[in-house]
């Protein structure tokens, strides 16, 4: 392994909350942390101890009247914030949330800046029906960060199309590596069984963009068929969700259970993964459940979903459904339901898809496309190769609305990484 070095984290959420990019986020600085020093700023408490160090930023303040442009605000405050002498003391800044545009301007003097990409957020907040000024500021931010950056690393070839469709990202071309992440401790259990109820599982954050109304509407067709729906996450969808069930007549059958570390219990106990989600770079949750070998029913047709483009071959190990063709989707989940043949055929398929992808490790192709790892790139995944270094501190631009002076640390002491 090469020299050590400083690694620096920037995030809006930090490790001890929930959710697919926290998972990328914890699995990549638990391996770096091996051989670098690692640190990770963001909002939230600190909750490691050890060879990883966590920096809690201030929290913005509310937006007021200008709640319009609170993306912009968010980004002109981390500028404000992030001290200087934490991303000048770096040897490589990683940067997953593109309200941090403003922290990482082109400078002769400056560390390497990876923009690993969590999703586009342009499109993700047009799929969750953003108003057209907060995507156009989304736009205007992950293009400002593609362009500073001199790597920029997307989930899936999708995310990449929408990146090149929605934002300028100034000839920055991304490198693509699928986050087929090792198996939680949910991939260890044995075949769920296949009686002749069924548990299903719908997790993620409670938002419009997941679509878990949809979930609610099919199986409030199905009275007759033994089912049960568990819903994990959190957000502002939960009381909607939750009178909606109470009006489809099916809250008895439904079991919110709120924000949850990891999804590993209710997959035991669950035979079906429903995800009618509309926007996913990846879909990190499903890939868990193929690896669980739980059955998975996403969404198909005009969604779109990240994972799909690696389940071709061979075809069968996740179904897919188009949402807004409700009589579709519902014939195709009360398949699975009533058939426990079939639930068991198609998660057997889903474990197998799962196991062959695994055999690409994420962490090390993430090494090589970050410069982290000296390690030649003949043994990078095909899409994460003949990615040349951008050259682009002289290209990016300032995001809009940030001021034009540098870097404060206001009313903060200067943060320095520890020796």
């Amino acid at each position: 392994m090469g020299q050590r070095k400083r690694i620096l984290f920037l995030n809006n959420q930090g490790l001890g909350t929930v959710g697919g990019g926290v998972t990328l986020l914890r699995h990549l600085t638990t391996d770096l942390a091996r051989d670098h020093q690692v640190c990770v700023a963001s909002y939230d408490v600190p909750v490691t101890a050890g060879r990883l160090e966590e920096i809690r930023l201030p929290a913005p303040p509310p937006p007021g009247r200008l709640w319009r442009l609170a993306p912009m605000l968010r980004a002109r405050h981390l500028r404000r914030v992030v001290p200087a002498a934490l991303i000048a003391g770096a040897d490589c800044v990683v940067v997953l949330d593109c309200t941090f545009a403003g922290v990482c301007r082109p400078r002769h003097d400056r560390p390497r800046i990876v923009h690993l990409a969590l999703s586009c957020t342009p499109a993700q907040e047009r799929t969750g029906g953003a108003d057209r000024l907060s995507i156009w500021q989304y736009a205007r931010l992950e293009g400002a960060l593609a362009r500073a950056a001199d790597r920029v690393i997307v989930s899936s070839h999708a995310q990449a199309a929408a990146m090149a469709r929605e934002c300028d990202l100034g000839g920055a071309v991304p490198s693509v590596i699928h986050p087929t992440l090792p198996a939680s401790p949910a991939a260890l259990l044995g075949p769920p069984e296949q009686g002749a109820h069924c548990t299903i599982l719908c997790a993620g954050r409670l938002v419009p963009g997941k679509h878990f109304d949809a979930a609610l509407r099919l199986l409030a067709g199905l009275p007759a068929l033994p089912w049960r729906l568990v819903i994990a996450g959190d957000g502002p969808e939960r009381a909607p969700l939750q009178s909606l069930a109470s009006t489809l007549g099916i809250a008895a059958r439904v079991h919110f259970a709120g924000g949850v570390e990891t999804i590993a219990p209710l997959l035991a106990d669950a035979q079906l993964l429903l995800h009618p989600s509309r926007y996913e770079s990846f879909g990190m949750v499903i890939f868990e459940a193929m690896c669980a070998g739980r059955a998975v029913l996403a969404a198909g047709g005009s969604a779109n979903i990240g994972i799909s483009e690696i389940l071709n071959d061979p075809p069968g190990a996740v179904l897919f459904a188009d949402f807004d063709q409700p009589a579709a989707a519902a014939d195709t989940l009360a398949r699975l339901i009533a058939d426990p043949a079939l639930r068991a055929a198609t998660a057997t398929a889903a474990r197998a898809r799962a196991e062959a992808l695994l055999a690409t490790s994420y962490s090390a192709a993430f090494r090589r496309a970050a410069g982290l790892d000296p390690t030649p790139d003949h043994g990078q995944p095909p899409e994460a190769q003949g990615q040349e270094d951008q050259g682009q501190e002289d290209q990016g631009q300032e995001a809009q609305g940030q001021e034009a002076q540098g870097q404060e640390a206001q009313g903060q002491e200067a943060q320095t990484w520890k020796e």
